[in-house]
């Protein structure tokens, strides 16, 4: 599989993350939606390059088109994020299905 790795740029610098606020165009929805995220990492698979990142309003890890991205604001709240999580194991498993 032609995949790309990348951890978003807190998690290399080891800085705090920080949840976002995007607002995003999901190719089944109507209008577009604002989502508070925490970003987990990049990835780029045929030719698009993805965000990986868990979703509070979908309460779970999922991937969002960076070109669907209409909008981002990064806030000042600290990003909660799942400690045992690892992109590398996650594209394995449930990747698979998400990036089609």
């Amino acid at each position: 599989m032609n995949r790309q790795l990348s951890p978003p740029p807190s998690r290399a610098s080891g800085e705090d993350r920080l949840v976002s606020l995007i607002v995003y165009q999901s190719d089944q929805a109507t209008e577009p939606v604002e989502q508070e995220v925490y970003p987990q990492g990049f990835v780029f698979h045929r030719g698009s390059l993805y965000l990986i990142a868990w979703s509070s309003r979908r309460g779970e890890i999922r991937t969002f088109k960076m070109d669907r991205i209409e909008d981002v604001h990064a806030t000042k709240l600290p990003a909660a994020i799942p400690e045992k999580f690892n992109l590398t194991e996650w594209l394995e498993h449930q990747g698979q299905r998400t990036l089609k």
